[in-house]
C-alpha cells in the first residue's frame, strides 16, 4: 500500500469520525414553554404567593426555580423539557398550583409562550389524573428524526465519495 492509499484512509476516517461527534450537538431539547398571568385567591390579588407547575402530581423544575407572585399580583414561569425523560410532552397537561392549592391548568408546547390567569377559591380540589388513560405519543419529533438521519447520510457521502475517488485513482494507473 502506497503512502498515498494510507493518507486517503486517514482522511476517511477523520471525516467519519468527525460527522459522528457532531450528533449530540443536533440532539438539544426543546425551548420550554413560558407562562405568565394574573394570580387572584378567593377574588383578592395575592402578590407574595408561590406558583408551582405539576405533571401527573409530580412537581416539576421550574425557571425561575421558585416563581413567587409580583406586587401587581402577576407571575412568570418557564417550564423546560427534561432532556433525560422527554417530559412534559408536547400536549403534556400541567396543573397549576398557588400557595399549594390547585388554580387551573395548561398544555405544555414546545417555544410555547402562553397566558393563563390562575384563580384560586379555597374550597376546590385539584383534577384527579386518570391512571387508566394511556399517554398520548405524537410519535418522534421531525428535528429529532433528522438529527439521528443525517450522520449515516454524511458517512454514505464519505464512503461513497472514498470509493470514487481510489477507483478512479486506479484506473488511470
Amino acid at each position: 500500500m502506497n503512502h498515498r492509499s494510507k493518507m486517503i484512509g486517514i482522511v476517511a476516517t477523520v471525516m467519519l469520525l468527525a460527522c459522528l461527534t457532531a450528533v449530540p450537538v443536533l440532539a438539544q431539547p426543546p425551548k420550554p414553554c413560558a407562562f405568565m398571568g394574573d394570580v387572584i385567591l378567593d377574588g383578592q390579588p395575592t402578590p407574595g404567593s408561590t406558583v408551582t407547575v405539576e405533571l401527573e402530581g409530580t412537581q416539576l423544575p421550574t425557571n425561575p426555580p421558585e416563581v413567587i407572585v409580583d406586587s401587581d399580583s402577576k407571575y412568570h414561569v418557564a417550564v423546560p423539557q427534561d432532556p433525560d425523560t422527554g417530559e412534559p410532552g408536547e400536549g403534556a397537561e400541567l396543573h397549576f398550583f398557588v400557595d399549594g392549592l390547585y388554580a387551573g391548568s395548561s398544555t405544555w408546547e414546545a417555544r410555547g409562550y402562553k397566558t393563563l390567569d390562575l384563580a384560586v377559591e379555597t374550597d376546590v380540589a385539584p383534577p384527579d389524573d386518570d391512571p387508566d388513560t394511556p399517554p398520548v405519543d405524537n410519535g418522534p419529533d421531525p428535528a429529532d428524526t433528522l438529527a439521528l438521519v443525517w450522520p449515516w447520510i454524511a458517512l454514505g457521502a464519505v464512503v461513497a465519495g472514498t470509493i470514487v475517488f481510489v477507483w478512479r485513482r486506479r484506473a488511470r494507473s
